[in-house]
């Protein structure tokens, strides 16, 4: 008696290809959409040749212009040389004099009220009256010796002083002028009645002198060497439209 095989169900490689046909057909799908969206990628972020390149505005910046140069100062005035007692140099009154080891020049001057201070320097007050002053600096050029000074403006006691040190001021008409002292218990503001200049060092010193009459062109200062212990004398000459 022939015995009947079971039938066999479905073969597994029949199921198999049932479900992956599905499966095929949605990678396809998402496959073509994939290539869709590469190529409008490459579309829309590819760079085009075909465009001109970028074009960087350039601005040019000029270098920043400075004040125009000032045109250049004259060179100061040399100092003159002064020495021997018979020297009458006469020098203007811009100019430096070097007598000895002693260089000078007049840093102001003027005709003006000049002020004054007690001794104990609790008030300073102008005078009444103008006056004729010179403003000097002295230095000592030496780099070995040391000098007293005493004043060109007359004895520090406000006694008038008639020695050869003191400095003496006339004008073109003839006239003289006297250098001015005050009284004891007040002192002169700039004046520098004794000093001792050491090698290098510097002093400033106010000379008081009458007041000019109107009529005066010009005027000559002399500074006699013997208040700095030097020998021979400076001269300055100064034209009445300085002083005013």
């Amino acid at each position: 008696m022939r015995q009947e095989e079971p039938r066999s169900s479905p073969s597994t490689k029949t199921i198999i290809g049932i479900v992956l046909i599905p499966l095929a057909l949605v990678g396809i799908c998402c496959g073509g959409l994939l290539t869709v969206a590469g190529i409008g990628k490459r579309f829309l972020f590819s760079e085009d040749s075909s465009e001109s390149p970028s074009v960087q505005a350039t601005i040019k910046v000029s270098p920043p212009q400075g004040p125009k140069e000032a045109p250049p100062r004259p060179s100061p005035a040399p100092k003159s040389s002064l020495s021997g007692a018979s020297n009458t140099n006469t020098l203007s009154y811009l100019e430096a004099a070097a007598l000895g080891d002693m260089s000078i020049h007049i840093k102001a001057l003027g005709f003006s009220p000049v002020n004054l201070r007690d001794n104990d320097n609790r008030f300073q007050v102008p005078t009444d009256e103008r006056y004729m002053w010179f403003h000097l600096h002295i230095q000592n050029t030496s780099r070995t010796r040391k000098y007293d000074y005493s004043t060109w403006g007359g004895s520090p006691t406000g006694i008038l002083d008639l020695g050869n040190g003191v400095a003496t001021l006339k004008d073109d008409c003839g006239n003289s002028y006297a250098t001015i002292t005050f009284r004891r218990n007040v002192q002169l503001v700039g004046r520098t009645s004794r000093a001792t200049l050491y090698p290098g060092s510097s002093i400033e010193d106010l000379l008081v002198f009458e007041a000019p009459v109107a009529a005066a062109k010009s005027f000559l200062l002399r500074l006699p060497g013997e208040a700095l212990e030097q020998k021979g004398d400076v001269r300055f000459s100064i034209p009445h439209s300085a002083i005013h």
